[in-house]
């Protein structure tokens, strides 16, 4: 789960840690038209995790816009 509630700031490479590795893709997007919302996030993208060899974590990148909140599950 991610959620930005910020009325206009969003929030480029926003980095999180995830708990496996893999492929995640968006379940639910609030930005949707669907929802009321703008249809500025691409539903289609992949995110694919990075392993932090320092921290010993698997991370995720995503642009995090403002006013959404997204459900992403792993695939593979």
């Amino acid at each position: 789960f991610i959620f930005n509630f910020h009325v206009n700031h969003s929030l480029p490479d926003y980095d999180f840690i995830v708990k496996e590795p893999g492929n995640y893709k968006i379940i639910l997007n609030t930005d949707s038209p669907a929802y009321g919302g703008h249809g500025r996030i691409e539903e289609k993208t992949i995110f694919i995790t990075q392993y932090d060899e320092d921290k010993k974590v698997n991370r995720l990148k995503i642009y995090n816009t403002n006013r959404t909140a997204l459900v992403l599950k792993r695939t593979k």
